[in-house]
């Protein structure tokens, strides 16, 4: 029977790999794995009209997506997606770094 203070080895779902990184992160017991809590937490339930973001503010706006590209840098052959979302206030792009999202409506996936 499993309880709170059983060891993370002798849980039967908890992959052999994730082991290391788990004591890596202090965590030797399930009781360690419930009360294990993420070192910040952003709250991103407000929702912010594009036109009202500045520069190098973390915000959650919400808006239709009007264009989707993937492109490889040239440097470190990262995947960029570059997406340009439109709500009624104006326009952003938003930019991700190594994770080429599709929504269905991208060019062909660059390889």
């Amino acid at each position: 029977m499993i309880s709170l203070a059983t060891t993370v080895e002798s849980v039967p779902r908890i992959s052999k790999k994730i082991i290391p990184a788990l004591k890596k992160l202090g965590i030797k017991t399930i009781r360690g794995l419930l009360f294990h809590f993420p070192s910040r937490y952003e709250d991103f339930s407000n929702l912010k009209p594009i036109r009202a973001v500045e520069i190098g503010e973390v915000v959650t706006v919400r808006g239709v997506i009007q264009k989707v590209s993937n492109r490889r840098t040239a440097r470190r052959h990262l995947m960029l997606t570059e997406a340009t979302v439109k709500d009624e206030s104006g326009t952003i792009k938003a930019l991700w770094f190594n994770q080429p999202f599709c929504c269905g409506i991208c060019e062909p996936e660059i390889r």
